[in-house]
């Protein structure tokens, strides 16, 4: 694909670096190397490499890197369709077609806006690798608006912070009861955590849960809705239920709860269960 960094500048709070790395007032996106391939009106296309793949066969793609290049494929094509200062991803759903192919190096994402409104939009996002083998399809509803959320300004954040992907973990307390702590590194340009940060713990979450279940599924959806914006300080706790446990199909539920005890997210992830060969 052509490199068509032309249209960059007219997104506010966007920096396009000399190598392409897009930065929005936080290390999430830098640190995992993610980079603007396309950035025009209505559509956006972006790449991040293939690093420490997932040796879970039933999960070939770190969640924490479908996550934030899913959220930023759709976000970012709303966000070009015309001049808004921020977005916000109300709802995001990803489902999973297949594993990167062997030799494979990088992920790629074309976001491309479905419909344009007064104050939300929605998007798609078709993922794939660099070789060209479909990966996943995610679709978003995201809010518009011109003044930007959060308070980025008067939020402390420690100098330096860098997010490390080895930090979407969880600890278990109980069946279906899991707590992680959450850090200034985590936040998106509005000052809150990261919605693919948000998603990857739900992620986590259900992996802790589905030990306690009969039996592996291999995660073909999963969809978070997005209630009330995440502090990046403090314990975020989840709590998970299983909703469907038949012998073809599981689907399980994770509230994520900010301290304050108000439910931030919810989601749902389905998964296909399979047989214990297929396991090993």
């Amino acid at each position: 694909m052509t490199n068509d960094l032309s249209d960059a500048l007219r997104i506010r709070h966007l920096e396009i670096h000399p190598d392409n790395r897009i930065i929005f007032g936080a290390s999430v996106e830098a640190q995992l190397e993610m980079s603007a391939l396309l950035i025009a009106p209505g559509r956006v296309a972006v790449t991040m490499p293939l690093r420490g793949a997932a040796t879970d066969q039933l999960q070939p793609v770190e969640p924490i890197r479908l996550s934030v290049l899913a959220d930023a494929a759709t976000g970012l094509s709303v966000l070009t369709a015309e001049e808004h200062e921020f977005c916000a991803t109300v709802e995001l759903r990803v489902d999973t077609l297949g594993a990167p192919a062997a030799g494979a190096t990088s992920l790629q994402a074309k976001g491309t806006t479905l419909t344009h409104a007064s104050g939300f939009g929605t998007s798609r996002a078709d993922i794939h690798d660099d070789l060209g083998t479909p990966i996943a399809h995610a679709v978003a509803i995201v809010s518009i608006g011109g003044g930007r959320q959060g308070a980025p300004d008067t939020w402390s954040r420690p100098v330096g912070a860098q997010f490390d992907p080895m930090d979407i973990q969880v600890s278990v307390l109980n069946a279906g009861q899991c707590v992680t702590t959450v850090a200034p590194a985590m936040s998106n340009s509005a000052g809150m955590v990261h919605g693919g940060v948000l998603m990857s713990l739900a992620h986590a979450a259900q992996d802790a849960f589905e030990q306690t279940l009969h039996g592996r599924s291999r995660r073909i959806r999963f969809a978070v809705d997005y209630l009330r914006p995440v502090p990046p300080l403090g314990e975020l706790r989840m709590s998970s239920t299983l909703e469907r446990g038949g012998h073809r199909l599981r689907s399980i539920r994770t509230e994520l709860v900010r301290e304050d005890g108000k439910v931030a997210a919810i989601a749902t992830g389905m998964g296909a269960m399979v047989s214990e060969t297929v396991e090993r």
